[in-house]
């Protein structure tokens, strides 16, 4: 098996990271693990290295490649891994640890989640908007499937349907942005992490919010 993530630790520093945990993003593969670490020499906190440790027993060798703060970790199928970074760019890392590309894309706050089709078209939900770029990082769209509300996912299957979650919705996209469908879960409700199961359905979980008193009145 390839080594384990580590657990979010309290963030101390800068950049000041959301909700209170630093964002180290690590993803794993039957190759072996990529994670991101902080240089600590950079007092900014910008400068980080993604390395990646090869499975024991695997032909693949272990290296570090400098990389800006990141936000997210994606990898694609043939095992080039995607960089989305706190000063809105997304990069290419191919899995010798080449950077291969990395450009700009419009600034749309705190990255939950990317996803990466079998063609290779890149996802990202940022924010309340979801952003798509082609196969080399160019961008395509930006679009927000559930308004002024915070989107979940989105999520990929092998036709390149998207799935995205937000104001107690589940939704499914088109590769084009464009919604094919949309399941509501009730007023004052809110989905969670999507799956499929063995059968080929899609399932989620749900909540429903309840009233919050005031601390004075608690």
């Amino acid at each position: 098996n390839p080594p384990t993530c580590p657990e979010p630790e309290r963030d101390t520093g800068y950049p000041p990271w959301h909700r209170g945990f630093v964002k180290t993003p690590c993803v794993r593969d039957a190759r072996g693990r990529w994670a991101s670490r902080r240089d600590p020499a950079d007092g900014d906190g910008w400068r980080h290295f993604l390395e990646f440790t090869p499975t024991p027993g695997s032909a693949a060798q272990p290296f570090s490649v400098e990389v800006t703060s990141p936000m997210d970790l994606a990898l694609r199928a043939d095992g080039a891994c995607v960089v989305v970074d706190l000063k809105d760019h997304i990069s290419l890392i191919s899995p010798q640890g080449k950077l291969l590309w990395r450009k700009a894309f419009p600034r749309c706050g705190y990255v939950y989640a990317t996803a990466i089709s079998y063609d290779h078209h890149i996802s990202v939900g940022c924010g309340y908007s979801l952003l798509h770029f082609e196969p080399d990082g160019e961008f395509s769209y930006q679009k927000w499937p559930f308004g002024n509300h915070s989107l979940g996912g989105p999520w990929v299957d092998r036709d390149g349907t998207l799935y995205v979650t937000g104001d107690g919705s589940v939704a499914a996209l088109d590769p084009h942005g464009d919604e094919r469908w949309r399941v509501s879960t009730g007023f004052n409700r809110a989905t969670s992490q999507l799956g499929w199961s063995a059968a080929g359905g899609l399932v989620f979980d749900y909540r429903k919010g309840g009233p919050h008193p005031h601390p004075s009145k608690a």
